[in-house]
């Protein structure tokens, strides 16, 4: 059986990918490290606890000398690295730099890979690294897209972390022949996503009759399904070339706004929920991407409408009794 290497296999878009790619790929063997501290929760690999398919290792990926054990015993043929960064509170104005970062993870990841696989074909191997819109910034034109090749602007220390590891990766690429993919995703939302994050926050404050917690300066983003993220992932694994950047949209871009009004909708609840100075913001800055390449070359497509992704995930939130006290991301 081929082996597949997932760090942070305990967040909510890791624990997901696990799952969807297991239940549909019944030769591999995935194998997970995880430091199990936040945003990860082992919590949704539950079901997945006495696979024999399934091994999850408790350690750090910054770790180069566990990173260097775990691909001599396991012995991946894939690698995929969904290593982020957690968001910074926007009450708190000062950022550090945490030496556990991303961008200090996807640098162990490479220089594992470097020397483990410098033994053997790089054919069949693939390292794919997971990204983030947010490399690029945001655009105040409504008719801009931004494609591969459009300048990476983050606009803020996360994202800029994150847009490091991505040109680590493709220097990897160059330099070594590292047979590396990058995905760069729009914004994620489903079952387990964290309810700090905006759409179940939002989900959870419908269902309560609470204010929802709206922003007034927040630009319009895509939203992708995360089992459309998971299939994205899944055909890149299997078909994309090395040394290639993919951006994975799904063409639908909202504000924090027009997704309380679609979820207020769901809920059978009125849009006059939302105030009437939020209602009638401007929105200057967006950020929407030219998936045309992924969809082409990967054979990819979404699944999931907007509207029905989030009645999905409303459903899954109300049917697991977890509106309330699920607070890992």
């Amino acid at each position: 059986m081929k082996v597949i290497l997932v760090t942070g296999g305990a967040g909510f878009i890791g624990s997901n990918f696990i799952k969807y790619f297991l239940k549909r790929n019944k030769n591999f063997i995935i194998a997970s490290i995880d430091k199990q501290a936040y945003p990860s929760d082992m919590g949704r690999l539950t079901e997945l606890e006495n696979s024999p398919r399934y091994h999850h290792i408790k350690g750090d990926v910054c770790n180069q000398d566990l990173i260097e054990y775990v691909l001599r015993k396991y012995r991946p043929s894939w690698i995929v690295n969904f290593c982020s960064e957690p968001e910074q509170s926007k009450e708190n104005k000062r950022f550090r730099f945490s030496s556990d970062s991303s961008y200090a993870a996807t640098h162990s990841l490479l220089e594992g890979a470097r020397y483990i696989w410098a033994r053997s074909s790089l054919v069949d191997k693939r390292f794919l690294q997971i990204s983030s819109d947010a490399v690029y910034g945001f655009s105040q034109k409504s008719d801009e897209f931004f494609d591969e090749e459009s300048r990476l602007s983050p606009s803020d220390p996360c994202s800029a972390i994150k847009a490091g590891a991505d040109l680590m990766v493709e220097t990897y690429n160059k330099a070594f022949n590292m047979p590396s993919v990058i995905l760069r995703s729009c914004n994620i939302y489903g079952p387990w996503q964290s309810s700090q994050c905006l759409v179940p926050s939002l989900i959870r404050n419908i269902s309560a009759d609470r204010e929802l917690p709206l922003s007034l300066s927040e630009p319009v983003r895509e939203w992708l399904h995360v089992s459309d993220m998971c299939s994205a992932v899944t055909r890149a694994l299997f078909f994309a070339r090395p040394g290639e950047i993919y951006n994975v949209g799904s063409g639908e871009s909202a504000s924090e706004v027009d997704l309380a009004a679609l979820l207020l909708k769901i809920a059978g609840k009125s849009a006059e929920r939302v105030p009437a100075a939020v209602r009638s913001r401007h929105h200057e800055e967006a950020c929407r991407l030219n998936s045309y390449k992924a969809k082409c070359n990967l054979k990819w497509s979404g699944s999931y409408h907007l509207d029905e992704g989030l009645a999905d995930t409303m459903h899954w939130y109300e049917s697991h009794n977890i509106l309330t006290n699920y607070t890992t991301t």
